[in-house]
């Protein structure tokens, strides 16, 4: 969901990760990658598409029934996009220690439990960092 939020959203999110996590946890943020949309977008060249796969076209509010549906449900396209290093960068800026970009399947976490490492492993980049 960390995509779904403004910059500024996504700062207020990351202070409080640091303030309800215990010093030495890890915190793990997997999101689509950038890198992978615009790696496909130079190797096709199709504008469109790239743009289509972002998901961050606003919708059209043309209508009450759509206005009222985002009152109720808010926006829902993505406001920010992040690659491994931007999502790294963001988290030192805020503070946390020790930002990596980890593998699918890979965790920092020691007790991961039923977390899953291969969340969207096609296009996604998981980076973690310490409190």
């Amino acid at each position: 969901m960390f995509e779904h939020l403004s910059q500024d959203g996504a700062k207020s999110f990351i202070k409080e990760v640091k303030r309800v996590l215990k010093s030495g946890g890890v915190v793990r943020i997997a999101v689509p990658d950038l890198k992978i949309y615009t790696d496909a977008y130079l190797k096709s060249g199709d504008a469109d598409t790239f743009m289509k796969r972002l998901l961050v076209q606003a919708p059209e509010i043309k209508t009450l029934k759509q206005k009222i549906n985002l009152l109720v449900s808010g926006y829902r396209h993505h406001q920010w996009m992040y690659d491994g290093n931007s999502l790294k960068k963001l988290l030192l800026e805020m503070g946390l220690k020790n930002a990596a970009i980890c593998t699918n399947g890979k965790t920092n976490i020691s007790n991961y439990g039923a977390l899953d490492l291969f969340e969207r492993k096609k296009n996604s980049v998981y980076v973690e960092a310490i409190n």
